[in-house]
């Protein structure tokens, strides 16, 4: 991951909502927390 584009692409999940669907299609939304990538 080097080259001259590195920093001006976003990386990761960056459009879109993000949601993890459970049984009974129960929804929990992630869209609006803080993500760390380690």
């Amino acid at each position: 991951n080097y080259g001259p584009l590195f920093e001006l692409v976003p990386a990761g999940i960056n459009t879109g909502p993000v949601e993890i669907v459970g049984s009974n299609n129960a929804t929990k939304d992630l869209s609006r927390k803080v993500w760390l990538y380690k």
